[in-house]
C-alpha cells in the first residue's frame, strides 16, 4: 500500500511538473518555458470554474454593443476613501484610488442581456512596482472560481543614456540596465492570468442595472473607465492585389534588445556570444544583444518595439530567434501592430524548437504582408501565449484536479503513513476508483496523441503523459 500511495503521489507531482513545464513562447534571441503556477482549484466534483460558467450561459447572446462607464461615476466605496469625480492626466471623470484597499462599485445599465467582455482602463500610480491586482464581483457575487484575482500590467523600459546606449563598466562591458516605469493610461481585459484561455473572459450581464465591484488587492491606480464589449472577429490573411509603394529590397533591422516598452521589469536584455551573428558582438566585452529566455516566458508577458518605414506600402516582418528549451515542441507568440492584431494568423505564431538560431518570417505557406504608413511611429508587440497548447493544458489541469480528489479520498482511508501489512481494500472502499483510473488513462493517452499531432513529433511532455498513463494502468492491475 505504501508503494501504491507513493506511485499515486508521483503521478500527482508529475502532473504539477508537467503543467509548470509546458511552453509559452520564445523569440527574438531567447529561449524559455512558461511557469504556469498551481491555481487554487476547488477539490470537489462541483468545481465552479470558468468552463462551468460558460456552460451555464451557453445559450446567452453576445450583443454587438459597447458600454462605457467612467471611473468617476461610481456608486459607492467601502473600506476606502477615493477621490472622484476627478481629472487626471488628460481625462475627466476618473476615480483616484491611491490607497490600495477596500472596494468600489459601479452601476452598469445594459439594454440587451448576454455575455460581454470587460475591460479596465487605468493609470498606475507609484507603489511597490508590482502588478495591479483586483478581485471582481458582478451583482454582488464572484462569477466563478478564479475571478477573485486579476492582474494588470505596469509599463516599463530599460534605462539608457541620451545617445541610447546602455551603461558600461570601466572595461566597456554593458551592464544590466536599471528599470524605468512609464506612467501612462493603459487598458486591458479581465482574462485568465495563466493564459489557459487565449481570449478574454466573457461575463453575463442581465438587462437593466448591473453592478460591478472591484476589490483592490495590490497597488494604487486611477480608474478611468469600465468597458463592456465584444472581441473583434479577425479575418484570415489574403494576399493584396498589388504591393506597390514599399521600396524594393528594403531591409530595416531592429535589434531585439532595443525595446520601447515591456510589461515586466524582469524582462531584461542579456549578452549572448553563442553566435557571432548576434549584434552587437565583441570577443572581449559583454554586450547586451538579445532579449528573452526564462525572464520572458510567462503567459501574458509582452515586449514592444517602435519603428518607422520610408514609404506607404506592404512589408514583411521576420524574427531571428532561438528556441532550444522545449525539446520536441514549439512555443507561441501573439503579435499585434499599433494595438491591433491584423490577421487571424498572428493570434498565435509558432516558433519551432532548434539548437541553432533561426529566421521566422510571419506567415505559413506564404509571407504575411503588413500595410504600414510612412510618417508615423509604429509599434509591434509580441506577447507570450499558449496558443494551441491552451486546450490541452486546460484538460490536463482538470485531470490533475480529479486525481488529487482521489488521492485525498485514499489518504482519508489509509492516512499518510499506511500499514504495510494491512489490506485497505481500496477498490471496495472507493468503488469507482479503478474505473476512474481506466478512464483517466485513456484520456491521458488521447491528450498525448493530440500533443504529438500539433507538434509533429513526440517530445518530452508527450512521453511524460504516456508514463503517467502507464502508472495508472499499473494501479488497476495491482491496487
Amino acid at each position: 500500500m505504501k508503494k501504491t500511495l507513493k506511485r499515486l503521489m508521483i503521478v500527482f507531482l508529475a502532473f504539477a511538473c508537467l503543467l509548470c513545464a509546458c511552453p509559452a513562447a520564445v523569440a527574438d534571441g531567447g529561449s524559455g518555458v512558461s511557469a504556469i503556477s498551481e491555481t487554487a482549484l476547488e477539490e470537489t466534483a462541483t468545481y465552479n470554474g470558468y468552463d462551468a460558467y460558460c456552460q451555464a450561459y451557453a445559450q446567452a447572446a453576445h450583443p454587438q454593443t459597447e458600454i462605457i462607464v467612467d471611473g468617476g461615476a461610481y456608486k459607492e466605496a467601502a473600506g476606502v476613501q477615493v477621490n472622484a469625480p476627478a481629472a487626471y492626466e488628460g481625462r475627466d471623470n476618473v476615480l483616484i484610488w491611491d490607497n490600495p484597499a477596500g472596494s468600489v462599485t459601479w452601476e452598469v445599465a445594459v439594454e440587451e442581456e448576454g455575455l460581454y467582455c470587460l475591460e479596465l482602463g487605468y493609470y498606475p500610480l507609484p507603489g511597490k512596482n508590482g502588478k495591479l491586482e483586483y478581485g471582481l464581483q458582478l451583482n454582488g457575487t464572484v462569477p466563478f472560481t478564479g475571478a477573485e484575482e486579476f492582474c494588470f500590467d505596469r509599463r516599463w523600459k530599460d534605462q539608457r543614456d541620451a545617445a541610447g546606449h546602455f551603461e558600461t563598466d570601466y572595461l566597456g562591458n554593458e551592464l544590466i540596465p536599471e528599470q524605468v516605469e512609464l506612467y501612462t493610461w493603459m487598458a486591458d481585459a479581465f482574462s485568465d492570468p495563466e493564459g489557459l484561455y487565449t481570449i478574454p473572459y466573457s461575463f453575463y450581464f442581465h438587462a437593466g442595472l448591473n453592478t460591478v465591484t472591484l476589490t483592490c488587492l495590490k497597488e494604487p491606480a486611477v480608474i478611468g473607465w469600465l468597458r463592456l464589449y465584444q472581441p473583434e472577429e479577425l479575418a484570415g490573411y489574403t494576399a493584396p492585389a498589388s504591393t506597390e509603394g514599399a521600396p524594393e529590397k528594403y531591409i530595416q533591422k531592429i535589434q531585439a534588445e532595443s525595446l520601447s516598452a515591456k510589461s515586466d521589469s524582469s524582462i531584461r536584455p542579456v549578452g549572448d556570444k553563442s553566435d557571432p551573428a548576434n549584434e552587437p558582438c565583441d570577443v572581449s566585452k559583454n554586450l547586451l544583444n538579445i532579449v528573452g529566455g526564462d525572464n520572458w516566458a510567462a503567459a501574458g508577458q509582452w515586449v514592444e518595439w517602435e519603428f518607422t518605414v520610408p514609404a506607404d506600402g506592404y512589408y514583411q516582418v521576420a524574427f531571428r530567434y532561438r528556441q532550444n528549451a522545449v525539446r520536441g515542441l514549439f512555443t507561441s507568440r501573439h503579435i499585434s501592430v499599433d494595438g491591433a492584431v491584423p490577421y487571424q494568423e498572428l493570434q498565435s505564431v509558432r516558433f519551432l524548437y532548434g539548437n541553432d538560431w533561426q529566421i521566422r518570417t510571419l506567415g505559413e505557406e506564404e509571407p504575411v504582408l503588413l500595410y504600414l504608413k510612412a510618417g508615423t511611429t509604429h509599434t509591434l508587440r509580441m506577447e507570450v501565449t499558449l496558443g494551441e497548447m491552451a486546450p490541452i493544458l486546460r484538460e490536463l489541469q482538470n485531470y490533475q484536479q480529479r486525481l488529487n480528489q482521489y488521492y485525498r479520498r485514499i489518504v482519508m482511508i489509509t492516512g499518510t503513513s499506511p500499514d504495510l501489512y494491512r489490506d485497505y481494500q481500496l477498490e471496495k472502499e472507493i468503488p469507482d476508483l479503478l474505473n476512474t483510473f481506466q478512464e483517466m488513462e485513456a484520456k491521458l493517452r488521447a491528450q498525448a496523441r493530440k500533443l504529438e499531432g500539433i507538434s509533429g513529433f513526440s517530445g518530452s511532455e508527450a512521453v511524460l503523459l504516456y508514463r503517467i498513463a502507464d502508472q495508472l494502468a499499473s494501479f488497476r492491475k495491482s491496487p
